[in-house]
């Protein structure tokens, strides 16, 4: 949606391999990246052209315009990437989307949670998107930094005020609480409101201290 390869030039004269998931707008900005990839083990490869070329449905774009692309790498989930001086490890964080990613510094104690986890509200509507998913996830990541404090950065916040998208562990322990409490209610008769994305109607369920999770309404 916008062109960050200035941003990027700034950053590092290396080659870039720009990733991308469900909602491609990512890729869509800066289209001359050296190298693009997807996870094979969550991206079926049926959905990708023979000659690995994928195209995103209107729904996971979200936008006019959808782009094509050629994958020239498949990444599995526990793939550690030397960025030089530092190693990520990529995580497969399916319950918002099945093809939900996450990246783990281990060395430093720092988890970049992207989509799955962020200030404000979490989407859990969304086609894809598993409450028993998101359970387990959680427990992961839980069991992952156990050993250690661990510092956790978003991909977003959705709230007006922006608060810092650095927090800690507890942030993942208050979530996999809040989902045991919808998961043991499969009628979904915990307390909620009406909320509206778009012109999706969404149950809002709020925990407390700013932890939201919408859930689809029917």
């Amino acid at each position: 949606m916008r062109d960050i390869r200035t941003v990027v030039a700034s950053l590092t004269d290396r080659p870039v391999t720009r990733r991308s998931r469900t909602c491609t707008s990512t890729t869509s900005g800066g289209t001359r990246s050296s190298r693009r990839w997807r996870r094979s083990i969550i991206l079926d490869r049926s959905r990708v052209a023979n000659d690995d070329r994928f195209t995103p449905t209107l729904l996971q774009h979200g936008a006019p315009g959808r782009p094509t692309f050629r994958i020239t790498e498949w990444w599995t989930p526990d793939a550690d990437v030397d960025l030089g001086g530092r190693v990520l490890r990529v995580l497969s964080v399916p319950g918002h989307t099945p093809e939900s990613l996450a990246l783990y510094d281990a060395e430093r104690g720092r988890l970049f949670s992207g989509d799955y986890l962020y200030p404000g509200d979490l989407f859990a509507f969304v086609p894809g998107s598993d409450l028993a998913g998101y359970r387990e996830t959680a427990q992961r990541l839980l069991d992952l930094t156990a050993r250690r404090p661990t510092w956790r950065s978003t991909a977003r916040t959705c709230r007006r005020r922006r608060p810092s998208p650095r927090q800690d562990r507890r942030a993942l322990e208050r979530l996999a609480a809040a989902l045991d409490q919808l998961l043991a209610d499969p009628k979904r008769e915990l307390p909620w409101t009406l909320a509206w994305f778009a012109w999706i109607p969404t149950r809002r369920h709020a925990f407390g201290d700013g932890l939201v999770i919408l859930t689809p309404i029917f």
